[in-house]
């Protein structure tokens, strides 16, 4: 986790850029975050769990179906209000400690049934129903990964320090990119680097088997365009 300012003057010093008469401070923290959202979406298809900054919980009274996904944030007057979360990604959604499995609204014949929740569904960005709904009151909690926000010059870098070194090869091939008509040795070197991250990526934490009986897993809906419903 290194500081915008040290990585940008490692770029400068890379790129021959010390008197900072070829790239501005912004257009530099610019190819820091295209780097920051490059890598993360390699870590999405690897292991999105890495990813993981929000754990949201709360209660959820019975008869309650839908989930406002929302946390407590200071104001500027000094008083806690309560604000949206926009998730780009769930990795988890369970109910009075209890995993549901992921499925689309439109598979379920009767979202107004009653019992113990077995099956989420997302509503946007910020909120989730669960199915079927709750007859006692219970608890929720989700675990998800926030919408990336732009960094600026005074921020750290959300990767660990094994990945920053990507992040600042990755930016200086974009520095270089920039001064040059051809590019098939940059692009080259970009996949060797993808390649790197997905190694390392891997070895960071390897993927854990789970073997389980047919009849232990949780039901999932068929992936059929709506034809399939989903029935207790």
């Amino acid at each position: 986790m290194l500081k915008f300012t040290d990585m940008i003057e490692r770029i400068r010093a890379t790129t021959h850029d010390e008197q900072e008469t070829g790239y501005t401070d912004d257009t530099l923290v610019k190819f820091l975050n295209d780097g920051v959202r490059f890598i993360r979406r390699m870590v999405f298809d690897i292991n999105a769990d890495l990813l993981v900054d929000t754990v949201l919980a709360g209660d959820l009274p019975a008869g309650t179906a839908t989930v406002e996904l929302t946390e407590q944030a200071a104001s500027s007057g000094g008083e806690e209000v309560t604000t949206a979360v926009r998730l780009a990604h769930v990795t988890e959604v369970r109910v009075g400690g209890r995993l549901l499995a992921p499925c689309q609204r439109r598979e379920i014949a009767d979202v107004g049934e009653t019992g113990t929740p077995s099956h989420y569904y997302l509503l946007g960005f910020s909120k989730l129903g669960v199915w079927p709904v709750p007859e006692v009151d219970t608890t929720y909690e989700v675990m998800g990964i926030k919408d990336f926000a732009e960094l600026t010059m005074d921020d750290v870098s959300p990767l660990p320090t094994e990945l920053d070194d990507f992040l600042y090869e990755y930016a200086c091939l974009r520095a270089s990119m920039t001064d040059e008509f051809d590019m098939t040795q940059e692009t080259s070197v970009m996949g060797q680097i993808a390649t790197q991250i997905e190694r390392t990526l891997q070895m960071l934490t390897p993927p854990g088997v789970q073997a389980g009986g047919y009849w232990d897993a949780p039901k999932s809906p068929q992936r059929d365009y709506g034809r399939g419903r989903l029935t207790t």
